[in-house]
């Protein structure tokens, strides 16, 4: 009888745990992979359409992490300063890895527009950006606010990178 009450609280306060500092870093961890990844089967691609397959499912698996962290923001408490500085540091790494997969995608442009897919691509960099942008956003309402200011900056950063390889992709196909 007792333990029925128990597990609905102890539920309530796992959720509770899950959802700070140290989750958002995990998101943020799995995004980094998920970019680590997409920027491999970019290198790796041949250039043939069936090779664009893996691109896709990755990039999809992408966004929908993306949204995931999101979530695990939205849902978190407010962070401490030192989460903040946690997930700051985990966001710094995380736009390293970007601009590099940034830098593939702009680089296999010339082997997307052959297939026709450059249109494709470009709406997955806009939808990938949207996400990411809301990601910050959700981050950012859970800093403290002496450090909120830093946030606008990194996601400054990751817009840019981001704006560069959609300009690239808005050219002539």
């Amino acid at each position: 009888m007792h333990m029925t009450k128990f597990l609905p609280a102890a539920a309530l306060l796992i959720g509770n745990v899950l959802a700070d500092g140290a989750a958002i870093v995990a998101a943020l961890g799995t995004i980094a992979a998920d970019t680590a990844d997409l920027n491999n089967t970019v290198l790796v691609w041949n250039g043939g359409l069936l090779g664009t397959l893996p691109i896709i499912a990755t990039s999809t698996a992408l966004l929908v992490n993306i949204n995931k962290a999101t979530s695990t923001a939205e849902s978190s408490d407010e962070l401490s300063v030192v989460e903040a500085v946690t997930v700051s540091l985990a966001t710094q790494a995380l736009i390293q890895d970007l601009d590099t997969t940034l830098t593939t995608m702009i680089a296999a442009k010339s082997k997307f527009d052959p297939l026709f897919l450059s249109p494709v691509i470009l709406v997955d960099l806009e939808l990938d950006k949207v996400a990411t942008d809301k990601l910050s956003k959700a981050i950012k309402s859970k800093l403290p606010a002496d450090v909120a200011s830093a946030a606008d900056q990194l996601a400054a950063q990751i817009d840019a990178a981001f704006d560069e390889a959609i300009n690239v992709y808005k050219g002539p196909w």
